[in-house]
């Protein structure tokens, strides 16, 4: 019952059992009899996860199974770690910095907690990115975690026994932030591997974690961001360039792939020396023919650091020039590290800024999303492919001077290669799309 012009809502209810749980659903239930299906755009479970002071999740991948695993931040001494809120000890049972990394497991099936640890040293870390390993080898079983660090007692090492027996782990030696990843047990949350990765010594330049991703044979590709506080220095980055491999000694985000082993096999910088540059997402794509590592992010448009475009061997959509801030999607051919295609997708005035956060491949498709206030988009940019009731503009969905973003979903088919479905989406305020999850449906 709606209480009129109020926000207060009151519910009228016969007699039910105590003893089980009342359940509300909102939304179409399924019909009478058994027929129809239950409408899936009903939410099946939500919880609140946090401590007394801030908390923050940024990222959750699930596994083979539909187990949910999410990583973010926390500055509270109360997160649920301890004995009794999970069924296995975490790693850290406590913060151990001002600001820590968390992990966390959730049951596909009950939703209850599995684990959940802190992770980090005395000053402040946050995971930002995580992924989890898929295949068949259960050796394997981890979920990767990577994003940024300021404590140089931040723990690094390599677990006996695990997969991780020859990995790298560098200490913190360097930088105002490094970047770090982490291998940890999908069982129990337990770390067996943790390395950083950043500028040697000195503290103006930051290197920040913000994309991860695993294949089926538990190989590990991580990206993210430079930013320095020093113009017009060159980014204190540790290249690892194998023969004849793509390698960008000044850019402003970064690749790091790591071999079976765990050690770095190819480390480089990408795209323009400028704030807003980062790689922000990745995924591994194996075919027939080729091992990929797909990446998007953000381009500053740097003149003196451009981005490296590369037209697609298909042919498809390709845009070679942008003004302000554009996205970017590129694609590295793993067997020699070699960049085969590049391009932006975003306005063309200075003033415009663009960036994909998101990105995702299924059976047939590519999809990218993010934000971006250009105002001079087109039908390339968004393609309509036609049909009932779909959603296709490259127009903003209002000119009111506080609404700069809309968010933006782009489809690609893979073979051949084409931008066949875009569209901006968002109202009267700005709108940012962070991820996306893909089989034949875009979430």
């Amino acid at each position: 019952i709606h209480a009129e012009n109020t926000g207060v809502v009151q519910f009228s209810f016969g007699t039910y059992a105590q003893t089980k749980p009342l359940v509300f659903q909102i939304g179409y239930p399924a019909l009478m009899g058994g027929g129809g299906t239950v409408d899936h755009r009903n939410m099946e479970w939500c919880t609140y996860a946090g401590g007394a002071s801030g908390d923050e999740l940024t990222s959750v991948e699930v596994d083979e199974d539909g187990n949910a695993y999410t990583c973010g931040k926390t500055w509270s001494a109360d997160f649920p770690v301890a004995p009794g809120t999970e069924f296995f000890p975490p790693f850290q049972p406590q913060q151990a910095g001002w600001a820590s990394a968390v992990a966390m497991k959730f049951d596909a099936l009950t939703k209850q907690l599995m684990w959940a640890t802190y992770f980090g040293g005395q000053g402040q870390t946050i995971a930002h990115k995580c992924a989890v390993y898929k295949g068949t080898d259960t050796s394997l079983d981890y979920v990767f975690l990577t994003g940024s660090t300021n404590s140089s007692d931040f723990p690094t090492f390599h677990e006996p026994g695990s997969p991780f027996v020859n990995a790298v782990h560098d200490i913190y030696s360097g930088g105002g932030r490094r970047m770090w990843v982490g291998g940890f047990r999908r069982s129990n949350g337990s770390c067996d591997w943790s390395t950083t990765h950043g500028a040697q010594n000195g503290d103006t330049w930051s290197e920040d974690g913000l994309a991860i991703d695993v294949d089926n044979g538990g190989n590990v590709a991580v990206g993210g961001r430079l930013t320095g506080s020093v113009e017009n220095e060159t980014p204190d980055f540790q290249l690892v360039t194998p023969a004849n491999s793509f390698a960008r000694p000044v850019g402003g985000g970064f690749v790091i792939t790591f071999s079976s082993n765990y050690t770095i096999n190819w480390a480089t910088t990408f795209a323009s020396l400028w704030y807003q540059t980062q790689v922000t997402d990745m995924r591994f794509e194996r075919t027939l023919n080729d091992y990929n590592l797909w990446i998007v992010g953000a381009d500053a448009g740097d003149l003196t650091v451009p981005l490296d475009v590369v037209p697609h061997p298909d042919g498809g959509f390709y845009q070679p020039d942008a003004m302000g801030t554009s996205a970017f999607l590129a694609r590295f051919r793993l067997s020699d590290h070699q960049l085969t295609f590049c391009t932006r997708w975003g306005g063309q005035t200075f003033a415009s800024s663009t960036e994909a956060y998101g990105i995702e491949i299924s059976s047939k498709f590519l999809y990218v999303v993010g934000y971006t206030g250009a105002s001079d988009l087109t039908a390339l940019h968004c393609p309509d492919p036609g049909g009932p009731d779909v959603l296709s503009t490259y127009i903003h969905q209002t000119n009111a001077p506080w609404q700069y973003s809309d968010g933006f979903i782009l489809r690609f088919s893979m073979y051949p290669f084409s931008l066949n479905y875009g569209t901006l989406i968002g109202g009267a305020k700005d709108d940012i799309l962070l991820d996306v999850d893909a089989s034949e449906n875009v979430v």
